[in-house]
Formats: structure tokens, sequence, C-alpha cells
């Protein structure tokens, strides 16, 4: 198995784990952790279709690319959408609990 494909299941067993583990008052950690590897996750799978399931390095440099692939796909450009909010609430620096969650409605 190539190291992206290892590295998207590895991403899949953490935001797993951390749904298990699920509990309201625990509800801001798990957030900003599910958060954070969703934004990783999401630039995996760019980082496949870019490299067309091929092995190629794991690296920003790559991510960047990837990034811009999608973008520039009318079939990916989903990915591109989600990357983008993802990015408005989840930086690859530690987020505060309190804006890692989302507020209950009314």
């Amino acid at each position: 198995m190539n190291r992206i494909n290892e590295e998207i299941l590895n991403i899949n067993k953490v935001i797993c784990r951390n749904i298990d583990r699920f509990d309201a008052t625990d509800r801001g950690l798990l957030s900003q952790n599910i958060l954070s590897q969703l934004r990783n996750f999401v630039e995996h799978i760019s980082l496949k279709a870019y490299s067309k399931g091929q092995d190629i390095e794991n690296s920003y440099k790559n991510i960047e690319k990837a990034n811009a692939y999608v973008k520039s796909r009318g079939n990916l450009k989903f990915l591109n959408k989600f990357h983008k909010l993802l990015q408005i609430t989840s930086s690859h620096y530690t987020l505060n609990e309190e804006n890692s969650e989302r507020p209950e409605p009314n």
C-alpha cells in the first residue's frame, strides 16, 4: 500500500476514534481534534487525486500543488470548497476548544 493511502487510513482511524469517544463533556476537545484531522484528510484526498493514485512524497509543496489541482478540476471543486471551509475553522495551529465546536441552536 502506498504512503498516501496509509496516511488517509491513519487519519480516518483518528477521526473515527474521536467520534467513538464522543461525550458532551468533551465536545469542544473532540470537535477540535476532528476538525484538525478532517483538514488533513481532505488535503490527503486531494494529494491522492493529484498523484492519480501514484505514491508521491507527502510534502507541503505537493499538498499545495494538489490543492491547486482540485481547484482547477470541475469534478473535484467540491474538495476545494470543503477545504476552504475547513481553513476558516481549522488552521494547522492549535485551536481553542470553544472555537472548535458549533453552538447549539436555540
